[in-house]
């Protein structure tokens, strides 16, 4: 028996705190070894247990700074499958020109924006993804001179119209018999000439603003910040049939029609398809003796120098390309310095459109082929003698 040290409590021997105070009683040097010991190993639980606990907190606070990330991936994941899946109009794409010069020239027919191809034939217009290759009719009639900028096509069937990629919204721009195959839609400009007097005009792509800026002109490109136009030289036959004028010209203007300035002249041009503008650099088709042959003119230096001469009986430049044909209805295909030469689709008997690994013609209906491919497969409205 003895009593606390602190309190005076009676306590029993075998008891080692006062069940009073609770002051530790230490009965000789052994006993307080023991206590020293035991004191020491829970103080190391204690410290373990600490440990643990802020390793445990830690990791809940990396948890807490990565939760907005993970509810964002949560969110952001569906969208991003549903948009592989079903594409923005355009494919995240935006033109600045609506239309090639090209396309134009073979009836305006089909142009491209993004991963979507825009067609028509006599029925109406249609679009095609060329990924999955899907095809939607956006709207009745025959129409042409097809141009894309964004959510909007502009096309020609009399008078200028626009109507949105998603077939809504089919507006009326200017009035009635325009007839205008040229019509280029650059940014917020339309240009176009009529039939009639060769003049050229423009206006927005609102139908405001229409005005003349030039005669027996038209546009056929941008460089940067100026167009690209040519006149009607090679094309001017006086009262007996005779060609006037055999020499191409080439101009730059500003887009308001100020500040025409020639660029340079050629004969014997075959034809205003065979014509492509590749940052300073004019490619063109021209005719020497019985070849067709492609020439490219450096704006910058002046200098003409000949790309591609072959037994070609037909050559047009367009998306980057040399397309051709030697005989029959295989079509070619050739980079601009002449090389990657090969043959890329057969039965091409009317105008076509590449877009990625695919080209699209007309051969009576409207089909695709891949790229080196030489089956076709049917995409659009037969014409009517079509069985």
């Amino acid at each position: 028996m003895g009593n606390c040290e602190k309190c005076n409590l009676e306590i029993t021997d075998d008891e080692r705190f006062c069940p009073s105070c609770g002051y530790l009683v230490k009965r000789n040097l052994e006993d307080a070894a023991v206590v020293r010991v035991e004191d020491g190993a829970e103080a190391s639980t204690a410290v373990q247990e600490d440990d643990v606990k802020k390793k445990l907190w830690n990791k809940i606070a990396v948890v807490r700074k990565l939760q907005p990330r993970f509810l964002l991936l949560v969110i952001l994941l569906p969208m991003m499958i549903v948009g592989a899946l079903f594409p923005m109009p355009g494919g995240y794409v935006t033109n600045s020109q609506g239309t090639d010069f090209r396309n134009l020239l073979m009836g305006g027919w089909a142009t491209t924006q993004g991963n979507w191809i825009y067609f028509c034939d006599y029925r109406g217009l249609y679009k095609m993804n060329s990924w999955n290759g899907s095809v939607k009719k956006l709207a009745d009639g025959s129409l042409g001179a097809l141009n894309v900028i964004g959510d909007w096509i502009y096309y020609n069937n009399g008078s200028i119209c626009k109507i949105r990629t998603n077939g809504r919204d089919n507006t009326v721009l200017s009035g009635p018999n325009i007839w205008c195959w040229d019509m280029m839609v650059v940014d917020d400009n339309i240009y176009y000439t009529t039939d009639s007097g060769r003049k050229l005009f423009m206006m927005n792509t609102s139908g405001g603003s229409r005005r003349q800026i030039g005669s027996n002109t038209i546009v056929i490109g941008v460089n940067g910040s100026r167009l690209i136009v040519t006149d009607y030289g090679g094309d001017v036959i006086d009262t007996l049939g005779e060609q006037i004028d055999p020499r191409t010209r080439i101009y730059s203007m500003e887009r308001d029609g100020s500040d025409k300035k020639l660029l340079f002249e050629t004969e014997n041009m075959t034809s205003y398809s065979g014509i492509y503008i590749q940052g300073e650099n004019f490619y063109y088709c021209t005719y020497n003796n019985k070849n067709v042959v492609v020439k490219k003119y450096d704006m910058t230096t002046g200098k003409t120098t000949t790309v591609l001469d072959k037994n070609m009986t037909i050559c047009e430049l367009a998306n980057g390309w040399i397309y051709y044909k030697l005989k029959g209805s295989d079509l070619f295909r050739a980079s601009l310095d002449g090389s990657s030469d090969k043959r890329i689709a057969t039965g091409v008997q009317d105008a076509f459109i590449q877009i990625d690994d695919w080209i699209v013609f007309r051969s009576g209906g409207v089909y695709r082929s891949k790229v080196g491919d030489t089956n076709k497969e049917y995409i659009g409205t037969k014409v009517p003698d079509e069985k």
